[in-house]
């Protein structure tokens, strides 16, 4: 099997921050559960506020619950799993765009552009598309996913700031105009 990535190198930049339940329980049935949890920072409590004041401190130590909210950047989870692929001896191949893809009888013929523009033809027994939300894959097939743009706008940055309130907890910042998260990430940043 082929992992192609149409970046030519892995995610720079954070995107999102959650890590789920499910997916720490994915990574421990790949044996990388210690390596994720060792990268991320596991945030215990949520401090609620409300126009500036502190309104309550909700616990992630529930029943069904991991007992915090691990938080990692996109870079670090890309790379705890590019590393678990390279010790597999599987690289992946970078700088192609899936162009076309043919189901047939007896495979899959897909054709890539690398990024000189040259086409590049495989045949497999089957394709995977993880190629997001706008998806290519999911549009060749038509496939329609049923989503909704969010009213807001959002930004999201990797800070280092000093404050006097924990910063071992996430906190979520409330007003009728909208909302603030600063959430705990691994090498002392929001």
């Amino acid at each position: 099997f082929d992992i192609i990535d149409m970046r030519l190198t892995p995610s720079q930049i954070t995107r999102a921050v959650g890590i789920t339940a499910t997916t720490v329980e994915i990574f421990k049935k790949l044996g990388l559960a210690e390596k994720l949890l060792r990268s991320g920072f596991q945030s215990k409590n949520i401090i609620l506020y409300w126009n500036k004041r502190k309104l309550n401190r909700l616990s992630f130590d529930r029943p069904g619950l991991l007992g915090y909210q691990l938080y990692s950047t996109q870079p670090i989870l890309e790379n705890i799993l590019i590393d678990h692929l390279r010790e597999k001896n599987v690289e992946i191949t970078r700088g192609l765009k899936l162009v076309s893809f043919v189901n047939e009888s007896t495979g899959v013929q897909v054709k890539f552009m690398d990024e000189e523009g040259k086409i590049v033809c495989k045949k497999y027994d089957f394709l995977v598309g993880c190629d997001g939300n706008r998806s290519f894959v999911r549009e060749q097939l038509n496939m329609v996913c049923d989503e909704e743009d969010y009213a807001g706008h959002f930004l999201l940055a990797d800070v280092k700031m000093d404050w006097a309130e924990s910063n071992q907890d996430s906190h979520y910042c409330l007003t009728e105009d909208g909302y603030v998260m600063i959430l705990p990430l691994p090498l002392e940043g929001y």
